[in-house]
């Protein structure tokens, strides 16, 4: 692949319309890159206005129109400052209005560079224009006999001027709206104000800075999937987590569907569902292969999300002053090795933790966070460097705790089920 400098040589050598602001472009920035845009203007389509004869086919020399600069200014990628981009006069008379229009063009760095253009439309000034472009062109068809006598010349010139002024006055701040960011345009390109028609007929070449970071780091590449997956929950919101039927199942003996006939037992199923209890299950090996790793990040993605249905409050009573404060039972919801991996809530816990607990703790660390094993481009986190795993901890502390149901089930001597304090 040709590199960005023989492209820029390859179009001048065809003598291609390049607008550029150097002979060479530099890559400053390790996440900007440049491309080259081609655009191609035409005559037939509006791009271009003759300037030196009114009659398109004997022109020579033309000016860009409003849609051939707005094409050239998509290519650049010219973005507006619309917070600056607006009129400027004190609205004092009819006749006259002043705007301002703020661009900004990107740099090889990854830069802004902000100009400002401004335009001034005055009516009175147009006026007298027109009367004297009028005036002419009314003396050149009196000469040619095509106005007979000396009143309808003037009646041509007064005709062809009110109907001008009319048009500009009606669309006075769309004109200078418009006049503002063309002028922006062409001096952030560096364009020419008149160009040929040999000229026309060659495409325009522009220099567009594009965000180009290299995917093949895995830090970067996590970063970017990260940021698209933050921006989609910004705009659709974050799921609601499924109900952990692994958790918390039905008492023995009472199929899913079925209704006792006895008053209250459905609500009393609702309020007191059992917690069955499972055997911990044992500490991850070191060694173990990416199939197993995905199933048991799988479960504990499973075994870890929230419970949606809420237990019904439970009266306060107070207790007799004699009577001490029971203490918190265990929960009998199973934790995979607490005994052996470490928890991980803090920089300084994560310090203290030995290198090779690390990929254990991290794992026990993603579903509390809320974090997926599937978003992972490497899912072997036990091949991952020391920076790596700095850098994913980080990330996993910056985002808030999710609900666990051993945090959410709390059962006490008296059977019910309340939360957990």
């Amino acid at each position: 692949m040709s590199t960005i400098d023989e492209q820029i040589r390859a179009y001048q050598a065809q003598e291609y319309n390049v607008l550029l602001p150097s002979a060479n472009i530099q890559r400053i920035s390790e996440f900007h890159d440049t491309v080259l845009e081609v655009v191609p203007l035409s005559l037939t389509c509006g791009d271009a206005y003759p300037y030196d004869n009114r009659d398109i086919d004997k022109a020579q020399k033309f000016g860009i129109a409003k849609p051939g600069l707005l094409k050239l200014s998509h290519a650049a990628g010219i973005v507006w400052r619309w917070e600056a981009t607006q009129r400027i006069d004190q609205l004092l008379t009819r006749d006259y209005v002043a705007y301002q229009a703020v661009g900004a063009l990107r740099q090889a760095d990854g830069t802004w560079i902000d100009l400002k253009g401004s335009y001034e439309l005055d009516l009175e000034v147009v006026e007298q224009e027109l009367r004297t472009l009028y005036t002419k062109i009314a003396r050149s068809l009196r000469r040619e006999q095509k106005l007979k006598t000396e009143d309808a010349v003037q009646a041509y010139i007064a005709d062809n001027v009110q109907q001008e002024v009319l048009r500009k006055r009606k669309h006075k701040l769309r004109l200078a709206e418009t006049g503002a960011m063309l002028a922006v345009i062409r001096s952030l390109l560096a364009m020419k104000s008149l160009y040929t028609r040999q000229e026309l007929q060659r495409p325009f070449v522009v220099p567009r800075v594009v965000f180009s970071p290299n995917l093949t780091d895995p830090e970067i590449r996590r970063a970017m999937i990260l940021s698209s997956v933050r921006a989609v929950q910004d705009l659709y919101g974050v799921p609601a987590p499924a109900t952990a039927r692994s958790a918390i199942d039905l008492p023995p003996g009472e199929p899913e569907g079925t209704e006792d006939s006895t008053p209250g037992a459905k609500e009393s199923l609702a309020r007191t569902p059992e917690v069955t209890t499972a055997p911990p299950a044992a500490p991850l090996p070191a060694a173990q292969s990416e199939t197993s790793l995905a199933a048991s990040g799988a479960q504990d993605t499973v075994a870890t999300q929230s419970v949606t249905s809420h237990p019904a409050p439970v009266p306060h009573t107070a207790p007799p002053a004699a009577a001490a404060t029971p203490e918190r039972q265990p929960t009998d919801v199973p934790v995979a090795s607490a005994d052996s991996v470490p928890q991980i809530r803090s920089l300084e816990e994560f310090a203290q933790c030995p290198r090779e607990l690390i990929p254990a703790a991290l794992r026990a660390l993603m579903p509390r966070k809320g974090f997926k094993a599937t978003l992972l481009t490497n899912p072997r986190i036990e091949d991952w460097t020391h920076e790596q795993h700095c850098g994913f901890v980080k990330m996993l502390l910056a985002r808030p705790d999710v609900v666990l149901a051993s945090d959410t089930i709390d059962s006490g001597d008296d059977g019910r089920v309340r939360p957990a304090t």
